[in-house]
């Protein structure tokens, strides 16, 4: 009898965790500017040694031929973009940086470099966000936390769920650094080990006609 019972909870329990509903993780609706894409980038650095203004597409580093197969070595930035969140309580403020970044499969003895896009989501303040778009000709500071995704690892979608729940790797204090200069935007960002780090933007930015800058003012409901 007491068997008897115990096969009848059993199945009763089996039946109702398979009765359980099935609920999808929340997908959350944002707005993004378009992208401003790496042709419209360009990278300056000044030489020390050669007393000379190094430039290259989307890519800081004085080396003049750089290996382009391994710029992940580089700082670089691929495209920028503004992204805004909509959540019950409050608005989420982004800045998406999309990159280059590398490492070694084989760490130990450096061998083997693989080259993966990467991703930064800078969470802003209201008040950086709306200056972002529109940026005077002194050099602000904007410490910020962020948000790192190697080689795509999560959706766009999974990084807000994270950054809203506390549970994404963060990287705490990263700055970025802004100017405008007469028809130009002149932005860095300091982050990781890539070096070519410049908080006055005098010998060491990236380069963005303020013409295509004013585009990230302009956003759209994406989902």
């Amino acid at each position: 009898m007491k068997k008897l019972i115990t096969c009848l909870i059993l199945v009763f329990v089996s039946f109702i965790s398979l009765a359980q509903e099935r609920v999808n993780e929340k997908q959350y609706s944002y707005s993004t500017s378009s992208p401003l894409v790496e042709n419209n980038i360009i990278g300056w650095i000044f030489d020390e040694s050669s007393g000379q203004w190094v430039s290259h597409k989307n890519l800081i580093t004085q080396y003049q031929y750089p290996w382009i197969s391994n710029n992940g070595q580089w700082k670089n930035i691929k495209n920028i973009s503004l992204k805004t969140v909509n959540l019950e309580d409050k608005t989420l403020y982004l800045m998406h940086i999309t990159f280059l970044d590398g490492k070694y499969k084989y760490e130990s003895i450096h061998e083997d470099w693989q080259t993966r896009t990467a991703e930064l989501l800078f969470v802003l303040e209201e008040k950086d966000f709306n200056y972002i778009k529109d940026p005077e000709e002194t050099v602000v500071e904007i410490s910020t936390d962020s948000a790192y995704n190697y080689g795509y690892l999560y959706t766009t979608n999974e990084l807000i769920r994270q950054i809203i729940s506390n549970s994404y790797p963060l990287f705490h204090g990263l700055k970025f650094y802004i100017k405008r200069y007469k028809d130009v935007i002149r932005v860095n960002y300091m982050f990781a080990n890539k070096g070519y780090d410049d908080s006055s933007l005098s010998k060491c930015y990236f380069e963005i006609p303020y013409s295509e800058w004013k585009k990230l003012s302009l956003q759209n409901k994406l989902r």
